[in-house]
């Protein structure tokens, strides 16, 4: 008869984990086969036994302590990179200075007159008498006084006309303490008209003297 399965010796049942092992033998057969009888003869196993495999554990070779090296810390200023110092305030312009006198001529109305007339209203004494006050603080300085005309009547009569008003509001600041050689007189007659000369409202504006510092 056919043979099916593994024959295994009490051996096998000594094997610790720690151990290898295996078993060989060694199978006997006498005889033939016969198809009518099936007859199993015994085998007789031979034990083996294999030296056991022990597991060996790499051991690492000694090294040398390593020798750190000292560094010295020396102190150091941090600065930051994008820090910048704050810019110092930039100082303001300076003024120009502006006498008294400067403005008060600036923010005055003009002298108006009446038609072929010369003479300066009484409204406008205290005008005149700011002016002169204003002038000594510093007699040093200049003004010049323009007079003006509407445009009816010849251009001949007006620049006279024109001349002789500011020659008026000369002698008044005159009179008040201004001294003469710091004043100088021009006429612009209806040259330059403040509005049109389509109305007589619109003409009494433009018969005037006006007055400026010079620098």
């Amino acid at each position: 008869a056919e043979y099916h399965g593994i024959t295994q010796s009490n051996i096998t049942d000594k094997i610790s984990t720690c151990n290898l092992g295996g078993i060989a033998g060694l199978r006997f057969r006498i005889g033939s086969k016969e198809k009518h009888k099936d007859v199993e003869e015994p085998v007789e196993t031979v034990p083996v036994e294999i030296p056991p495999v022990v597991a060996q554990t790499e051991t690492e070779p000694e090294t040398e302590p390593v020798q750190e090296d000292t560094v010295e810390v020396y102190p150091v200023a941090i600065v930051l990179e994008n820090s910048q110092p704050e810019p110092e305030p930039e100082p303001e312009p300076s003024k120009p200075h502006v006498s008294r006198l400067e403005e008060t001529l600036r923010n005055m109305p003009p002298i108006l007159m009446e038609l072929n007339s010369t003479a300066v209203a009484p409204s406008m004494r205290p005008v005149l008498d700011d002016i002169a006050g204003a002038w000594k603080e510093d007699p040093s300085q200049k003004i010049h006084i323009t007079g003006h005309t509407c445009n009816l009547g010849s251009l001949e009569t007006n620049k006279r006309l024109g001349l002789q008003r500011a020659e008026a509001v000369k002698k008044e600041l005159s009179n008040r303490g201004v001294n003469p050689k710091n004043l100088t007189t021009e006429s612009l007659w209806y040259k330059e008209p403040v509005v049109p000369n389509t109305s007589e409202e619109n003409r009494k504006k433009n018969r005037r003297v006006e007055m400026k510092l010079v620098k």
